[in-house]
């Protein structure tokens, strides 16, 4: 199962306007539906309708509007640069090429940008050269904190492949986010296949909704194919366009998407590609915008059944009904 969406909106307006009440531009949104899932899409022309930051992200319930952008930024310095750029909520990192000596430098670098970065390190290729690394950015007092209650028998993925976090977005309580990056040029093959082996393994001792995305080295229909996501209950996301999200000179391909949660699929509203990035060269961003209340919407949960009091009322016993014998 998969979803694909199609053209959606230009790039929404980045930055914040405190106390901004103006109506949301999207209350004259249409609607589309995609093999069993309705998306909907914004009009053409939002930026030429005036609407603000604040109001690009209400939809016409009122709901938060949440962007989570995955990224290959084929190094750091090209993670901060797009930190800058940005209106994404949360940033998934792929190949940051961070060593470990230089991780808190790098989480300071992102501080100060206004996010808080947790980075895994980069495998190290020779005594200068790295490989890999992903990493998560959410912005300030969005509420990141780290996976917990995971089973220690779960098989983890290497670090410099596969990070995870839970954040507050979408839903109440939060939802994990993740980064994958996946070997080049064995697609649905060999190592990648025990890579999502482990992945899976991690998604499914968190056992909540969740949002995967990276750069998964294959094209999306071949994930999709191979039922690895459907056995996730999860739709892998991608844009039906076709959008590149790789070129490097003659060659281009669709190598970065998403992998979401079927009981997210109701929150999805659109998917789109970032063509014009200034920072990111060979990879595109890619962005999902999603609607909700982190704080109001809630997910539904099995919990234990509250004990009766042992201790008898007091006062006397009621009057048996008429007709009643012992």
């Amino acid at each position: 199962p998969g979803i694909e969406f199609g053209t959606c909106c230009p790039r929404l307006q980045s930055g914040r306007r405190k106390g901004d009440g103006q109506r949301s531009v999207f209350d004259c949104t249409r609607n589309a539906r995609l093999g069993d899932v309705a998306v909907r899409h914004p009009p053409a022309g939002l930026e030429a309708a005036g609407g603000s930051a604040q109001a690009a992200r209400a939809t016409a319930w009122g709901k938060r509007r949440w962007i989570i952008e995955t990224v290959n930024t084929t190094g750091e310095r090209a993670a901060r640069g797009r930190m800058t750029e940005t209106n994404a909520d949360v940033m998934l990192v792929q190949e940051t090429r961070i060593g470990a000596s230089l991780l808190d430098r790098s989480h300071s670098f992102a501080a100060r940008l206004g996010w808080v970065a947790t980075y895994s390190p980069a495998l190290r290729t020779s005594e200068t050269g790295y490989s890999g690394g992903t990493g998560i950015a959410a912005k300030w007092g969005a509420g990141a904190r780290p996976l917990s209650g995971i089973p220690t028998d779960v098989e983890w993925p290497p670090a410099h492949r596969f990070s995870a976090k839970v954040i507050d977005v979408v839903l109440k309580g939060g939802v994990l986010v993740a980064s994958a990056y996946l070997v080049t040029g064995i697609g649905f093959e060999g190592v990648n296949i025990g890579l999502l082996s482990q992945i899976a393994q991690v998604l499914r001792a968190y056992g909540g909704p969740f949002i995967l995305g990276g750069d998964f080295n294959m094209a999306p229909g071949v994930l999709r194919e191979s039922g690895w996501a459907h056995a996730l209950g999860a739709h892998v996301v991608s844009e039906a366009d076709h959008e590149y999200t790789y070129v490097s000179g003659e060659v281009a391909s669709v190598l970065d998407f998403f992998v979401i949660s079927n009981v997210l699929v109701r929150a999805l509203e659109a998917v789109h590609v970032i063509v014009d990035s200034g920072v990111v060269k060979s990879h595109r961003p890619i962005q999902v915008v999603m609607q909700g209340v982190s704080r109001n919407d809630c997910v539904q949960k099995y919990r234990r059944p509250r004990r009766f009091p042992l201790v008898r009322p007091i006062g006397c016993y009621r009057h048996p009904p008429e007709g009643y014998e012992d």
